[in-house]
Parts: structure tokens; sequence; C-alpha cells
């Protein structure tokens, strides 16, 4: 099957208007004016397994979905040929959360789910595409 070279890419997401997530650059950045005559920038980088696990929870919060354990593990490592475990999951997430934490996303941005997986709290968040 042919793909249409104008087909739309996923370029990032906006959370709650204010934090974007780039990509390409692996760049999660937020701006905010604390007072009307001042503006502030802040930002993170995240490593290759951070920025997967973020797309795909945010793809999934997108949808309103949960993002199941095996899902996750299948989709960030398996798929990769890439050794996956629930200790590597659990690592790679709490790495996430403080990168999260640092640019002032609140601390149950990213809820465990007991039993389920892993879900993205009920923020505004706009997927991004360019062509």
């Amino acid at each position: 099957m042919m793909t249409d070279s104008r087909e739309e890419k996923l370029y990032g997401f906006i959370i709650n208007g204010n934090v974007q997530l780039d990509i390409a650059n692996r760049r999660l950045s937020r701006f905010y004016s604390p007072t009307e005559k001042s503006a502030l920038f802040a930002y993170v980088m995240l490593n290759k397994t951070m920025l997967q696990l973020l797309i795909y929870l945010l793809e999934n919060a997108c949808r309103n979905e949960i993002s199941s354990k095996e899902d996750i593990l299948r989709h960030l490592w398996d798929e990769q040929e890439d050794f996956s475990s629930n200790q590597r999951l659990w690592q790679v997430m709490k790495e996430l959360k403080l990168k999260l934490k640092a640019i002032e996303l609140p601390g149950d941005f990213i809820v465990s789910i007991k039993g389920k997986g892993y879900s993205v709290k009920e923020y505004s968040i706009v997927a991004l595409f360019y062509k």
C-alpha cells in the first residue's frame, strides 16, 4: 500500500495550553506568566524510552483509553526486540514523573490504575500534526 506523501505526521502535544511536547527534539517545555510583566520558560529533555512512553500514554489519553502494562511493555521494548520487565517499566515511569514534576505538571498527571495499567488524568491534551 502506498502512503500519501502529504500525510500528516505527529509533531507533538499541547498539555493544558502551556506545556508542549516536541517529539523531534525530545523536549517537554512549559511557558507561563506569573505576573503581567514577566514570562518564564522551562524545559526538560527526555531520553528515547521516556519519550516513547509519554507519546504512547498521550495518544491513548486522546482516545480516552487506559494503557495496559502489557501493551506498554510490548510497544516500548518487545516490538523493538529489547528486553522488557515490570521493573524496567517502573524505573522509566519514575524518571518520567520526575521530569514532569520539574516543569510543574501535577504529581498525579500519570496515574496507576490497579490491575489495569496507566492513564493520564483528564487534562486538556491536543495532538499537533504537520504535513
